[in-house]
């Protein structure tokens, strides 16, 4: 990957496991927490030491599609700042989990 290409493309998610499993074959429950300040890594993506991250929101729905839960999530305010996105139904909500924490949230 370079630091040119756009953090929204496929090729940043593979669809395979190292051993070559299926992506989802071995899922599991994932949490994402995540702040808007974070100057380390940042929330809308970009480059990053010679690499380029997708924008965390990007990141997590394609986590859970990969894990068969669909990109369609269920969202609820968790304080004025912090939202809370559930992916998946039934007794798999929750089990792609991201937390956006705020505004002014750094890297910790």
């Amino acid at each position: 990957m370079t630091p040119h290409r756009r953090p929204t493309t496929r090729s940043f998610f593979p669809t395979t496991t190292a051993r070559g499993h299926p992506a989802n074959k071995h899922s599991s429950t994932s949490w994402l927490i995540h702040g808007g300040g974070d100057g380390t890594i940042a929330y809308g993506g970009g480059a990053r030491k010679g690499k380029c991250l997708p924008a965390i929101p990007h990141y997590v729905k394609n986590r859970a599609g990969l894990d068969g839960l669909g990109s369609n999530n269920g969202s609820r305010a968790l304080t004025n700042q912090a939202k809370v996105y559930e992916f998946g139904t039934g007794g798999n909500q929750g089990r792609v989990t991201h937390v956006y924490a705020g505004d002014r949230v750094g890297h910790s």
